[in-house]
């Protein structure tokens, strides 16, 4: 079972990568609420939230504490950008987002310096090879690290 701090930084990561909005956390907040006989004031605090931007949210949803899985947590972002690439993300974004997941994800340095460096080999295209190649390059990225329904990385 998953921790509350696993999906709030789960949902932080999302948040600041755009794969989530505001008003998807405060719903998160407000289920977990009407779920638990006693929720943690972070959560009370982050419902309470929703006006507020989404640097204040993802500096709320880091407070929520709980034992947490990190990587797990990152890999299940991962999974709802891979989600969202099958559906025609252009690969600019695809690389903007997946630099934000290297320097914002709680993840081991490999996957960090796998993550960036497809943000390099972009800005190197032109001596690389084709987008169609770092196309492929991100998405075996995203199928080796993106959690699947189960919650455990794919290897």
């Amino acid at each position: 079972m998953r921790s509350l701090g696993e999906d709030a930084e789960a949902l932080r990561l999302g948040l600041v990568m755009g794969l989530h909005q505001p008003r998807d956390v405060v719903a998160w907040a407000d289920g977990v609420i009407e779920a638990m006989e006693s929720p943690p004031i972070e959560i009370i605090e982050i419902a309470l939230a929703k006006d507020r931007p989404a640097d204040e949210l993802s500096r709320l949803l880091q407070r929520v504490a709980g034992p947490n899985d990190m990587a797990m947590a990152a890999h299940r972002t991962l999974h709802i950008l891979r989600a969202s690439a099958s559906g025609g993300m252009p690969l600019a974004t695809l690389i903007d987002i997946l630099l934000i997941y290297s320097t914002q994800a709680r993840i081991p340095e490999a996957e960090r310096k796998a993550a960036a460096e497809l943000g390099a080999l972009y800005d190197d295209l032109e001596y690389w090879g084709t987008p169609e190649n770092l196309a492929d390059e991100v998405r075996a990225f995203l199928d080796r690290y993106a959690s699947g329904s189960g919650g455990e990385r794919n290897s």
